[in-house]
């Protein structure tokens, strides 16, 4: 396979990944530190090599951070002639397929995680070869760095406000650690850098998300939707205050007649929930005779599945939901099959209905079972 699309297939193949427990909604409660790859195979290895050189073993959550995001204050530039790579590029291709290997391997055993993203992974891998770049390309190299430590770290694009008033175009970090979201942004600590020569950490680890808004300018209505980062913080009291179940993204791969298949999946309770649209556009690719319909009836309300129908796909199938505990609610949308109303067990993630993945197999027909060996879920279609 290509070596720098590990990731890619993988995330494709998988789409959710664990990155919290419901038990680490509550404060003090530290939060899965399980690495997070970012599914390319050279940034990873680069990103591995740049973290042995980087002292974290023994560090609080803030001093291994803060150890990442000062080497690439130290050691990364804005500008200047790009030199020769720090890394042999013959060398990293002669070794990608081993080391895809080695990280397939590594995720399947649940060693590791992944969070695939082409733009991030980009800038990331310029900066880890040259160390030198723009704003996109230090916060995308400290996302994966971080990422690597367990933090899940998102890249967030926007505007600097100046002092003068005027804005540019601009890009920063959010991490997460255990229940409490930090502001970062490494490319403005850095500039302190360059003109002082000495590190400051006016923009490191930063909670105030107004504090941060009289510099920093975005989208704060609705920033990423397929993310919600804008909702994640209302969603977690919101589950701590016991307003909302929590919904944990599922790690088990999943086969549909014997090959891996592209469904996110959230856990909830013991049970595994599927998006039903899906379920339903799978089933219409793989010509069940169990495939089914979906309608929507906004004047109603109501959700209308009829057996043995085409599926038309909307546009928003196979989408994760976040990479995160999601707030779920149970649904109360009302559920026709074949015109009579049917209860199976539903919640509502992040806008979109999840059904109980063998309520959905008893009602339509298709086969669900669990292998225990491997811990996969299967799921027969004829």
């Amino acid at each position: 396979m290509n070596a720098k699309l590990w990731g890619k297939r993988l995330c494709s193949l998988f789409l959710c990944l664990l990155m919290l427990t419901p038990a680490a909604l509550a404060a003090g409660v530290r939060q899965d530190r399980t690495p997070i790859f970012s599914g390319d195979v050279f940034v990873d290895y680069m990103a591995e090599v740049i973290l042995k050189s980087i002292p974290t073993g023994g560090k609080t959550d803030a001093q291994k951070i803060a150890a990442v995001y000062d080497w690439i204050i130290r050691n990364c530039k804005r500008e200047g002639e790009y030199g020769d790579p720090y890394f042999d590029i013959d060398y990293l291709n002669a070794h990608g397929e081993e080391w895809a290997d080695l990280y397939n391997s590594l995720y399947a055993q649940g060693k590791i995680r992944m969070h695939y993203d082409m733009y991030v992974n980009a800038f990331a891998s310029d900066m880890a070869l040259y160390r030198m770049g723009n704003c996109a390309h230090y916060s995308a190299l400290l996302n994966v760095l971080l990422e690597h430590l367990g933090y899940e770290t998102y890249l967030i694009a926007g505007e600097f406000i100046n002092s003068d008033g005027s804005h540019v175009m601009h890009k920063w970090n959010l991490v997460l650690v255990d229940d409490q979201f930090y502001w970062l942004d490494v490319r403005m600590d850095h500039a302190s850098y360059a003109r002082t020569g000495s590190i400051s950490h006016t923009y490191f680890m930063k909670t105030d998300t107004a504090q941060w808004a009289k510099k920093h300018e975005w989208d704060q209505a609705g920033y990423d939707q397929s993310i919600g980062i804008s909702a994640t913080q209302a969603e977690y009291r919101r589950i701590a205050n016991g307003a909302a179940a929590a919904a944990v993204p599922n790690l088990s791969p999943i086969y549909v007649d014997g090959a891996p298949a592209m469904l996110g999946a959230f856990t909830i309770g013991g049970s595994n929930y599927f998006k039903l649209r899906d379920v339903a556009l799978l089933l219409s690719q793989q010509s069940s005779p169990y495939r089914f319909s979906v309608d929507y009836d906004a004047l109603s309300s109501t959700v209308s599945l009829t057996r043995g129908a085409e599926y038309a796909p909307q546009g928003s199938e196979f989408r994760d939901a976040g990479l995160r505990v999601r707030a779920c609610t149970q649904t109360t949308t009302p559920i026709l099959v074949d015109g009579e109303q049917c209860r199976p067990a539903a919640y509502q993630i992040a806008g979109s209905n999840y059904f109980k993945l063998r309520d959905l197999a008893d009602i339509f027909g298709f086969g669900v079972d669990w292998d225990e060996q491997s811990r996969s879920i299967l799921i027969t279609t004829r």
